[in-house]
């Protein structure tokens, strides 16, 4: 099955006529952004991602992958600019919030991670209260620079449950199995339920995950590079994955951020918020996004 069969079974893409994303983002927590970065774009972001990770000593081995999780700028390196001024990125973000929008300081990557259900609310339990929680709306844009086409259990972008925005519970909702060509977007509401690939002997017996885990969590670097090892041998390319944040210009989106930096401090001694450059922040400005 080819990859536009496999989003039309899902809804991702349609043969004729706009995406409602406002009502599409309300009904199922998120939507998928075809051809959001061009193939010059997508070449420049492989190669900038592939060279963070492999050179910078504040990356860490998380779930069998190399990741940079924390909220950070990068110094100079406009090679991310592209995506800070996404015209395709930003109609979408005002269509789903309905107005004005602003980014959240963060930008997060990665490669070959893997991941159980979870939602990225920062323990806040309270947030899938509708009558409280209305107007808020904070959004994670995932932009994948490789194909992610099915070619099997494990090549897909991500697994969602639909309309779990509105449910605590991680497991409820119909799951949904994304698949994106290179450059591809996808934007999801930070309480919607999701997932990645398996973790390294996630599908094992119990006794083989109990004499593995010891291992996996003492050498996360050596479980990276033997996730890597693997996925050459299939003949496959890293799986990379750039995150930025966006929200409603509103308290809510503040809070959540605020949590968010005491998380991930208290998880992995972030250190201290790094200014806004002043080339992100005018690049941002080009597409009418504004900034915290």
């Amino acid at each position: 099955m080819n990859v536009e069969m496999m989003n039309d079974t899902v809804g991702l893409r349609q043969s004729g006529g706009a995406v409602d994303y406002r009502a599409r983002m309300h009904t199922d927590g998120y939507v998928v952004i075809p051809g959001a970065l061009s193939p010059l774009e997508i070449g420049h972001l492989r190669g900038a991602v592939r060279k963070y990770l492999d050179e910078s000593s504040e990356c860490r081995y998380l779930y069998d992958g190399k990741a940079k999780a924390e909220c950070f700028c990068f110094d100079g390196d406009d090679v991310y600019l592209p995506l800070l001024a996404n015209a395709r990125i930003a109609d979408a973000l005002r269509a789903i919030v309905g107005g004005d929008v602003v980014f959240a300081n963060e930008i997060g990557l990665g490669a070959d991670g893997a991941s159980g259900w979870h939602k990225d609310t920062h323990g806040q339990a309270d947030l899938f209260d509708r009558a409280r929680h209305a107007d808020f709306g904070v959004y994670k844009v995932l932009v994948y620079p490789q194909d992610q086409l099915g070619r099997d259990d494990d090549d897909f972008a991500l697994r969602v449950k639909r309309g779990s925005h509105w449910l605590s519970s991680c497991q409820a909702g119909e799951e949904d199995r994304i698949f994106v060509r290179a450059g591809d977007a996808i934007v999801i509401d930070v309480r919607t339920s999701h997932r990645g690939v398996h973790q390294l002997g996630e599908t094992w017996d119990i006794a083989r995950r109990a004499a593995y885990y010891p291992v996996r969590h003492l050498a996360p670097a050596a479980s990276y590079r033997v996730r890597q090892a693997y996925r050459h041998f299939l003949g496959r390319t890293s799986r990379q994955l750039v995150t930025l944040l966006y929200g409603r210009p509103n308290s809510f989106t503040t809070t959540y951020v605020a949590e968010g930096q005491r998380d991930k401090r208290e998880r992995w001694a972030s250190r201290a918020d790094v200014r806004l450059p002043d080339t992100w922040r005018r690049a941002l400005e080009s597409v009418s996004i504004k900034t915290l």
